[in-house]
């Protein structure tokens, strides 16, 4: 099992993967989409990394996905839309 000091984002990681996976995008896809390189992605989501704010803020402008959501998890700031869907989602997945 892998710790939290191996992977000191996995919580902001695990949500970028719920908001790709809502949105129907592979890793792959998702990154090309939004200028990010697909390596980088995938330490974001995968929790060795953190989102840098900016890229966040893409995500925001673009999906309204609050910076509370990605950051602190906080479904209470999404639209209803995705605090719907979202609120559904385990977050371990």
């Amino acid at each position: 099992m892998t710790s939290k000091s191996e992977k000191p984002h996995i919580d902001i990681g695990v949500r970028l993967k719920m908001v790709r996976k809502h949105l129907g995008y592979t890793q792959s896809d998702f990154s090309r989409i939004h200028n990010f390189s697909q390596p980088q992605y995938a330490n974001w989501e995968s929790g060795f990394r953190r989102i840098p704010i900016e890229s966040a803020a893409i995500l925001e402008e673009r999906y309204g996905v609050t910076l509370d959501f990605i950051f602190l998890g906080r479904l209470k700031t999404l639209p209803h839309n995705l605090a719907v869907a979202f609120g559904d989602s385990p977050l371990d997945k």
